[in-house]
């Protein structure tokens, strides 16, 4: 089997010795391989250069591991996450409707009360006022507490910079981006 022949796009293979030939190795360089059986594979390659005594290449050791089953992981794993987070909003959704918006409603309908209220006396219009003011602050109660669900637990437990000090370590060993955070010494505790 020729070298250009193990490669689903060519051009990885030739980006390959390209970096190879630039560097003394090749680390974890993600390329889609044919099998056996001429099926593509997901691949990361390492490759270190042999040297003799007189530091003259002499070969190559190389290294290939077959990422496809971590690939289909991390697949299943993204899908259900947005899965896990379509089923959030809907609650979100079904929550703001069935409580806050309904008691917007109520508030809505003392507001219109007060209006048209035959009855212009102190003492209904404070009534009309506490039940407003009654009805305002339960709906500041359910937005907190809704806020307060939807929240990520580490964010809670430990505080933003370090839930997202874990986020970047998460997402950078998946291998295909890299996060750095850079929050310094003096970003307030949140």
């Amino acid at each position: 089997i020729e070298y250009k022949d193990l490669f689903a796009d060519p051009h990885e293979g030739e980006a390959l010795l390209h970096e190879l030939k630039n560097n003394e190795f090749v680390k974890n360089f993600r390329a889609g391989l044919f099998d056996c059986d001429k099926n593509k594979v997901e691949c990361f390659i390492s490759i270190d250069r042999l040297n003799n005594k007189h530091q003259e290449t002499i070969g190559y050791q190389c290294f290939i591991k077959d990422i496809t089953k971590e690939k289909n992981a991390n697949s299943l794993l993204v899908r259900t996450i947005l899965e896990s987070h379509e089923k959030e909003r809907d609650w979100f959704a079904r929550d703001l409707h069935d409580n806050i918006s309904q008691q917007l409603t109520g508030i809505n309908f003392y507001v219109r009360a007060l209006q048209t209220d035959n009855d212009p006396s102190e003492e209904n219009k404070n009534k009309r006022m506490a039940e407003i003011s009654k009805s305002l602050n339960n709906i500041l109660i359910e937005l907190r507490d809704l806020c307060y669900q939807i929240m990520p637990r580490a964010i809670v437990k430990f505080g933003l910079v370090e839930a997202l000090k874990d986020l970047s370590l998460r997402v950078n060993r998946g291998g295909s981006l890299e996060l750095n955070l850079d929050a310094g010494k003096n970003f307030p505790a949140l």
